[in-house]
């Protein structure tokens, strides 16, 4: 399996410019926004998405660490999930969960402070979620950053298997 420093190096310095090509050759097969705003929420994604909501957050990991104090909103998502399951490591769903996950944290805190019920601020969240466009951008990046993560670790993995 590839270390935290390796994940990150290939996510960024491999993988991004491969990215991002995509990103702008995709928006230019199929029009829409403008280039800048789909490639901007969708690196803003990658990046976050290599460095903070990876799929190694189900582990004691350097996204882990990086989320400082707050790193106690994962100690959940580590306890119900094993380490490199369907539920952590699968393309698209995993994200959802984390994304998911997170937003629960997100609505209790908004709750608290605007003093509205903690489930209408979910339901908010997940709608803005679903319906803003710069957020399907950011999820984009997200995806892709967590797709790189988990391709080189099944490479990894493969590689180790042939060895022995």
């Amino acid at each position: 399996m590839a270390s935290g420093i390796t994940h990150e190096r290939i996510n960024n310095a491999l993988a991004l410019p491969l990215v991002l090509g995509i990103i702008a050759i995709t928006e230019k097969l199929f029009g829409g926004e403008n280039v800048f705003s789909i490639v901007f929420y969708s690196i803003i994604g990658y990046v976050i998405g290599t460095f903070f909501l990876s799929p190694d957050l189900d582990i004691l990991s350097r996204p882990y660490n990086r989320w400082g104090f707050l790193k106690f909103i994962w100690n959940p998502y580590q306890k119900l999930f094993s380490h490199r399951s369907f539920f952590t490591h699968s393309l698209v769903i995993s994200d959802l969960i984390r994304v998911l996950y997170l937003s629960i944290f997100i609505a209790i805190v908004a709750s608290l402070i605007s003093k509205k019920n903690v489930i209408i601020m979910y339901y908010n969240i997940l709608v803005f979620i679903a319906t803003d466009q710069r957020v399907r951008f950011f999820l984009v990046g997200v995806i892709l950053a967590s797709a790189v993560h988990i391709i080189t670790d099944y490479l990894s993995s493969l590689k180790n298997r042939i060895k022995k």
